[in-house]
């Protein structure tokens, strides 16, 4: 399960409501809680009681994306409130940090800098999900092997598929024009290959875009 609130716009009703819940199935179900620097825009410093509650066990992990609402996905987000997370919690849950990790040399300078449990990866990996198993080898490792292009092409084909089950084909291949230009990346021609994929309307126009490396 996961759980994404901003706590300052809680009520103490609804708060303690929200830690019950985090009580009742904490026994039986994985909770992951995620807590977004958002949540407060106007301090740099956790509240207190919200900590408090959290790291006594009520969930089992928690994630920080550690950007204001107000900055969105501009400028750098701020990896120094993440560290500061990490040493308020010591050690009592694992903490996970996300922002600005979009390869395996910065999800270890992350993890270096933060001292983070783990590494979330979020934009990073939006049609590049070879990005998981990359980081992994880079961190066990020292260096990774990169997919080739059939490789990924392959991959955005099975988005695709699984997409269009879900949404129907209209709506899983409108989804998909941004990640198969991402999944194209590298391609030589790129941009002329980009500006078919944004007008993609069904599987066949992917295909008969891509075909080369079908």
């Amino acid at each position: 399960m996961k759980l994404i609130f901003c706590a300052h716009q809680l009520s103490v009703r609804i708060k303690r409501n929200l830690f019950q819940t985090f009580h009742t199935v904490s026994d039986q179900l994985l909770i992951h809680a995620t807590l977004r620097q958002s949540t407060f825009p106007c301090c740099r410093n956790f509240p207190k009681h919200f900590q408090q509650s959290i790291f006594r066990r009520i969930a089992d992990a928690l994630t920080i994306h550690a950007r204001t609402r107000a900055q969105g996905y501009a400028g750098k987000a701020d990896w120094e409130l993440q560290a500061r997370l990490v040493e308020q919690a010591n050690g009592r849950i694992p903490i996970f940090g996300s922002g600005d990790a979009f390869t395996p040399e910065t999800a270890e300078q992350m993890l270096k800098e933060t001292g983070c449990d783990g590494v979330m990866f979020a934009r990073g990996a939006m049609g590049d999900p070879f990005l998981f198993r990359r980081t992994i080898q880079y961190l066990t490792e020292g260096s990774y092997m990169e997919e080739t292009v059939a490789e990924r092409i392959a991959a955005g084909f099975r988005e695709l598929a699984v997409n269009i089950d879900q949404f129907g084909e209209k709506g899983a291949c409108l989804q998909m024009r941004k990640k198969f230009c991402a999944y194209s990346s590298g391609i030589r021609g790129g941009s002329q290959i980009r500006a078919k994929l944004v007008r993609a309307e069904t599987e066949k126009d992917y295909r008969d875009i891509l075909s080369e490396y079908c």
